[in-house]
């Protein structure tokens, strides 16, 4: 709380007879609650509309977008990039950025670059839509969860599966469900006799210390790297593509990403991320 503060943010500190007064749903003697952190400029975005936004704008500024388009080769000549091979043929270019997520493994190895990313299988789910109940995110460290009520009124949230899966199955499961339906109503007893219309499954691009690859890959000019985000990507995107964009172009960067680059892992100069949820 006192970093964010100091950062400009208006965060404060709730006693546990202080949450209801900002999520009345919440049952804090059912969530061993002592206290929470409450900031009211957070906020959360939808995915399909951020993402569908910042394409048609990249497009208005001239970026070229081939969608349904497989990489299937990055060509370099042991030094530099010169070509990626996708399934509608070749693209020269001097750079790449690897930002493909829990694939971003598989497509470094097309440049001969070894990452120690690993994809994690995560799940989501969204009930039917209810009158609005709550505003805030709530998110917990202990449990892992994290739910929201949408703008439309649905509630939607996911917590960490009872067994850690690992590779890209893609299958829902009813463990989660199980799991999820449960300690979200323990929370808010009110969601009991709600009813869950979906869920699905994505995956968390994870690195051994839960934090990103940032910049370019030592021995290889041109290949950098944005990836093993594990969970945080869509929060960091914004700022993330400021500074590669500065990077490529070769402006000063904003903030400095040296302590995130691949070889700090080779190095083992690399301390865990512990805000991870979901």
């Amino acid at each position: 709380v006192e970093m964010q503060r100091s950062l400009g943010l208006d965060v404060s500190i709730l006693e546990s007879d202080e949450i209801n007064d900002v999520v009345p749903i919440l049952d804090v003697e059912g969530m061993n609650a002592i206290g929470a952190t409450f900031c009211p400029t957070d906020g959360h975005a939808d995915p399909f509309k951020t993402t569908h936004a910042y394409a048609n704008a990249a497009m208005r500024k001239g970026a070229k977008i081939y969608k349904f388009t497989e990489v299937q080769d990055i060509v370099t000549d042991g030094e530099e990039i010169k070509a990626v091979k996708t399934s509608r043929g070749t693209i020269k270019t001097p750079v790449v950025v690897n930002a493909a997520g829990a694939w971003s493994k598989k497509i470094a190895e097309m440049a001969g670059i070894k990452l120690p990313n690993v994809p994690y299988k995560k799940e989501i789910m969204v009930t039917e839509r209810i009158a609005r109940i709550f505003d805030a995110m709530v998110i917990s460290f202990k449990d892992g969860i994290y739910f929201s009520q949408q703008e439309e009124g649905q509630i939607l949230g996911g917590i960490p599966p009872p067994e850690t899966v690992t590779g890209y199955e893609t299958m829902p499961t009813l463990p989660f469900l199980e799991h999820m339906s449960r300690t979200i109503t323990r929370y808010a007893p009110i969601l009991k006799h709600i009813n869950v219309l979906r869920q699905w499954t994505g995956f968390y691009d994870v690195t051994p210390d839960a934090l990103p690859i940032l910049g370019e890959v030592k021995g290889l000019k041109g290949f950098i790297q944005c990836n093993g985000f594990s969970g945080h990507g869509f929060m960091l995107s914004p700022m993330v593509a400021r500074l590669l964009a500065q990077l490529i172009t070769g402006e000063k960067l904003s903030l400095p990403i040296d302590r995130l680059n691949l070889e700090r892992f080779e190095k083992m100069e690399f301390e865990a991320e512990k805000s991870v949820v979901g």
